[in-house]
């Protein structure tokens, strides 16, 4: 039975639905509000491009990723990740360029779920629902559109 993460903001007239184990999430605002750009509680949901290096350098990249990119070192990330869950962000998003080309792309996935742990959390009841943002492509025969 999946457990849904309520939170009420009074004072910014909204509330928060959120799965940790789906990565569902809801924003609602209280009737005749309209929905605020941000909360000003912190983020709720953080997309962190750990690379700006991708082997495709696509045309139409947003991100301007290209073989001269950088990677993020782990313990930068580390840090935004404990900055986060002290903030009681709900989501980590993995971007770059292409985060599967950082060489420790597997090390940043065990992060937040580490992270909350130390915080003395489960990362299934408060944290953490893991997204990595790639390019299409590389996706390849894996990716079934329904």
């Amino acid at each position: 039975m999946a457990t849904l993460r309520c939170q009420h903001y009074p004072d910014e007239h909204y509330l928060t639905l959120f799965n940790p184990e789906t990565g569902f999430f809801v924003r609602a605002e209280e009737h005749g509000y309209g929905e605020p750009f941000c909360s000003a509680q912190g983020p709720e949901m953080i997309d962190i491009s750990i690379t700006n290096w991708c082997s495709r350098e696509c045309q139409v990249c947003y991100r301007g990723a290209s073989r001269s990119g950088v990677h993020m070192s782990l313990r930068d990330y580390e840090t935004v990740v404990r900055q986060a869950a002290r903030l009681g962000t709900m989501q980590v998003a993995l971007g770059g360029g292409n985060p599967n080309e950082h060489p420790r792309t597997i090390s940043f996935l065990y992060v937040p779920y580490d992270v909350w742990a130390a915080l003395g959390g489960h990362y299934r009841s408060a944290f953490y629902s893991p997204c990595i943002s790639t390019p299409y492509l590389e996706l390849g025969d894996s990716l079934e559109i329904v």
